[in-house]
């Protein structure tokens, strides 16, 4: 079983965004994806407003928190093991994502042959560093990886992502004490998640006494973070 749980905020941070955006379209579209079933929102610092526009929507677990960015991804864990079996998967997601309609298909297939499963291609993967590029690892145009293979989609295996992923508890309850250390921090958590001295080499062995996780994406991405300047590629976000 897939359970959801959806992050959303009236504090956010300011950033360029797609035009269509804003946060009830972003819930409308995950909705139209994965459907209401096992479904959570968390409300971190809303307004009686944007509470009203949620209930309108027969979300059935709704829960109000005031505990910002970092305290309300680490609720959303402590959330997740709390409430859900060892063998049950979670995808939490942020209020700024869109996804395409394959989306759970791909989600379920990424599942069964990696630990973290992102379906966004973060753009940032095929920017050089050394050009102004974010993401350290990025050389000659992409990242150190594998390329994997389901039914529906080539994956990559891939050195981070932001805090919208999927994962077994069982997997999520091992690794607690890196989310603990890092809620929110994504790129500091997937490095020690993955270290890539380790990832590639020997990705069954131990570190830190336990194994070295496996975080792959979709080629081409499913979803997309809305922030403009990191749309995932190939795909019209401006008409989802």
């Amino acid at each position: 079983m897939i359970n959801y749980i959806y992050r959303i905020s009236d504090k956010s941070n300011d950033k360029i965004k797609l035009p269509n955006a804003f946060k009830m379209h972003c819930l409308d579209n995950f909705i139209s994806v994965f459907g209401l079933d096992n479904l959570t929102v968390i409300l971190d610092n809303c307004e009686e407003k944007t509470l009203a526009e949620v209930k309108a929507r027969n979300i059935k677990n709704i829960i109000e928190t005031n505990l910002g960015n970092k305290g309300s991804c680490l609720f959303a864990i402590d959330y997740a093991l709390g409430h859900f079996n060892e063998d049950d998967f979670v995808y939490f997601v942020e209020d700024d994502f869109l996804h395409l309609p394959e989306a759970l298909k791909l989600l379920k297939e990424g599942l069964e042959i990696s630990d973290y499963v992102t379906l966004y291609d973060h753009p940032d993967k095929y920017v050089n560093r050394k050009d102004g590029g974010d993401n350290k690892y990025i050389s000659n145009g992409g990242e150190l990886t594998r390329v994997l293979i389901t039914k529906s989609s080539h994956w990559k295996m891939t050195n981070s992502t932001v805090m919208t992923f999927a994962v077994k508890i069982k997997t999520l309850k091992e690794d607690y004490y890196i989310w603990k250390k890092f809620p929110a921090q994504s790129w500091l958590a997937w490095q020690r998640l993955q270290p890539l001295e380790l990832k590639f080499k020997f990705l069954h062995i131990l570190s830190g006494g336990r194994s070295v996780r496996k975080l792959i994406s979709p080629i081409p991405g499913r979803s997309t973070h809305c922030e403009i300047k990191y749309l995932s590629p190939f795909v019209d976000w401006y008409k989802v």
